[in-house]
Order: C-alpha cells, then structure tokens, then sequence
C-alpha cells in the first residue's frame, strides 16, 4: 500500500533500546511538493506592432495559494495571484517592439504560500515577422481624363483629370494607425496597357516600359487612420493603378489600387462613305496601328505589317461632320482623299513618333482633329502629297465647307505643308 502525505504532519516513532527500555521520539515535517506553471501563447508568429496575448496555467499540488512571476521578453516582469490548487488560466499581454526577425521567449515560475517554488521554470517563445498592416487603396473614380498640357488645355473641366483617393490604415488588431508613414508612393502600368488605348508598343518593350504614368500629391493625415491625396493622370491615355508601402511602430504594409483608366470616353472609329472606294485611310506605323502608307511603306515594315483603326477616332459627332464632308468631296471633285491621323481611341497625348512626346500632333487628343490630303486620280498614283496638292486641297474643302452652314460652323481648314488639318471651330466645339 502506497500512502501520499501531502502537508504537515507529526510522526512518532518507538525504539526498544539493548536493555530493554522503550524510548518514544515524536518528529514533526511537512512534505512540499512543487507547483507547476505552463505558459500558453495565442500566436508563435507576431508583428512587431502587435499585442501578443497568453495565458498561464498553474497545478500547485498543495491545494494552496501562491504567486506567478512572468519574465517578458524586454526582461520585465508581471506578477500574478493563484487561489487554490489548479485555478483557472490567467491571461497576460505583451506590447511587441521588437524588430523583425526577433525572438520572443517568456518565462514564468511559481511559489506557493507553502514556500515551494517551480522547480524548473515555464517557456515559450514566438517570431517576430514582417507586415502587420492593414492598407486600402480606394480612388473615387476610376476613370479620368489624360491630362491636357497643350494651348487648348482650358477645354479641359476642372478636375477631369483627377481622382480623390482615400488610403485606410489599421493595425492587425484593426485599430486605426494615426501615425503611418508613406515610405513608397507609386503608379505603375498596368501589364499589357502598352497597347491600350491606341498606343501599340508591345513590338518595342524598351520603350513600352519608359511610358509616363500619372502622379500623386503628397498624402494628408485625415485622423482616424484615414489618409488621402490626389491622382492626376499623365497626357496619355493609360491604363495604371496606384501602390503604396506604409509603416508604423515597426509594422509594414503593402496595398495597390483597384485599375485607373485616363481615357478620352466617347470617340468612335472613322468609317469612310461610299463603302471606303474612294477614300482611304493612311499613317499607320508600328506605335499606331493603322492602314499603310502607299509612298511610305516602311512605317509598318518593323510589325510585321501589322494594320489596324489606332489612329482613326473622332466623336461622333465629328464623325458624322468627317463622313458628310467625305461625300460632297467625292461628288464635286470625283475624286478621294486620304485620311490620316485623327485621335486614338481613347484620346490623350497622340506620341506620333514613339517617343512619348506631345509633338507633333499635340492636338490631336479630343477626338475633333482630323489630317486629310489630296489624293491624285491620275498617275502617277499614290504618290506623296506635295505642298502645292496641300494648297490645291485647301482651296477646294473651302468651296465645300463654306457652302454648307453646318460644315461652316464647326471645321476649321488649316493648310499644313502638304496636307490639310482638319480643326474645329474653336466657338463651337463643345461636347462636338
């Protein structure tokens, strides 16, 4: 039989000395035995701007009171209270300051008020990681206009080319951070918007990746973890989101925008009357998909002869102005024109030559400018327009646009060496 005495007790034990006599010796002790403590975390992995929270659990055999003493990781200490023998667990926390890559380690011992202490103490540990915020990107429009830096930016409404947005921080315990640093702000293209829009220049990477993108202001602290700034868009038509890295007490974040389009919106594809038999369309090149150039064919040598309708847009209404034009020309003279580069699709800075210059072409971004030239109908044939054949064409869109009142009011012939650009009527060209 096996007695467990826990506690104090009184022993009296007789012996029979050589002689005979018998002696009785009373001894008093008290049997400790040591409490237990277990330390349990709710993470092993932690940010190093997070809250890390535990619990301790105490078996002290006993059956007494006692205290817990918790080691932090900072080396400070938190003292505790336990009734009884196995009470219930007792919840601590630690404020994480430390860097990234760190390791936590607590440790804790108990003693009970019967004077006997852990014989070994507690542990546990936990790893510092990278992150820790939380960030939303949220623009208030996610279409804009590119951006007008030419003579005719005051066509442009105030504010059109800009968006609100609104950046939300909150810590991982999804408390508002009131103090985030901006430590990279940025806009990217979007992959694959190298072709958006018009701008085909996926057959030049180098110069894909040098397009301009748009920008933001500096950021201002709206309290309550809330931030903002604007976004303005470049002079090009794009297709880009925002991203920004954000920091705090050692936390980091990471978030990128939902896609922003800068875009002209409303501009339709040029088609030619009377079925495209007379007239035709010229000046693709490899940056702007479009029809080939009879007297320049190399624009399109290096894409593989690649056509397309890049360069080809108006607004409607400048396109019905174009096709009723195109068909009066045809009827009086009978003959046709070329027709070269309006805007892209979606409007914005045109980059004729691939470099993402505004020039030439700096207006033809609206979706109201239009370049024709003369085209011969006697040989020889598709030859370059000269700067007499731009003159002679000058001389006879006037007969026609100045005969039509609806013509009259809204184009604008403007002789431009060997061709005519087509403008609009600058008292009467809103919303047209």
């Amino acid at each position: 039989m096996i007695i467990q005495l826990i506690g104090s007790h009184t022993l009296k034990i007789r012996i029979r000395r050589i002689n005979g006599t018998l002696t009785t010796t009373t001894l008093n002790f008290q049997i400790k035995r040591s409490p237990t403590v277990n330390i349990a975390l709710d993470k092993t992995q932690v940010f190093s701007c997070e809250t890390l929270t535990g619990s301790l659990t105490v078996n002290d055999p006993s059956g007494q009171s006692g205290t817990v003493v918790l080691t932090l990781p900072d080396a400070s200490t938190q003292s505790f209270t336990y009734t009884g023998g196995a009470p219930a667990p007792i919840p601590f926390s630690y404020a994480v300051s430390e860097p990234v890559g760190s390791t936590l380690s607590f440790s804790a011992t108990a003693t009970s008020n019967s004077g006997s202490s852990s014989q070994q103490p507690a542990t546990a540990t936990a790893n510092v990681i990278a992150g820790g915020l939380n960030v939303t990107i949220k623009p208030a429009k996610i279409v804009v206009e590119p951006t007008l830096n030419n003579l005719r930016k005051w066509m442009q409404k105030a504010g059109a080319n800009k968006t609100l947005v609104t950046i939300n921080v909150t810590d991982p315990n999804n408390q508002p951070v009131t103090n985030a640093q901006f430590t990279v702000l940025g806009v990217e293209t979007i992959s694959g918007a190298e072709t958006y829009g018009g701008h085909d220049h996926a057959t030049d990477a180098n110069n894909a990746l040098t397009k301009p993108t748009g920008t933001w202001q500096a950021i201002k602290n709206l309290g309550n973890g809330q931030y903002s700034s604007i976004y303005t868009a470049s002079m090009f038509a794009s297709q880009e989101q925002l991203y920004a890295i954000v920091s705090s007490n050692g936390c980091e974040g990471f978030a990128t925008s939902p896609p922003i389009e800068a875009k002209t919106q409303g501009l339709v594809p040029i088609v030619l009357p009377l079925g495209g038999i007379v007239h035709s369309f010229v000046g693709g090149t490899c940056h702007h998909y479009g029809a080939a150039t009879p007297w320049n064919l190399g624009k399109l040598a290096g894409c593989n002869g690649t056509t397309g309708t890049s360069n080809r847009y108006l607004t409607a209404f400048r396109e019905n102005l174009l096709h009723k034009l195109l068909f009066a020309y045809a009827k009086e003279w009978n003959t046709g024109l070329y027709i070269n580069d309006a805007s892209l699709k979606f409007g914005g800075a045109f980059d004729v030559n691939g470099d993402w210059a505004y020039k030439p072409h700096s207006n033809h971004r609206l979706g109201l400018d239009v370049d024709i030239a003369l085209k011969e109908n006697k040989p020889p044939l598709n030859t370059n327009p000269t700067n007499l054949n731009g003159k002679t064409l000058k001389r006879k869109l006037n007969s026609i646009i100045l005969s039509d009142p609806m013509l009259i009011g809204n184009w604008v012939a403007r002789l431009h060496k060997n061709h005519i650009h087509l403008k609009p009527n600058l008292n009467n060209w809103r919303g047209k």
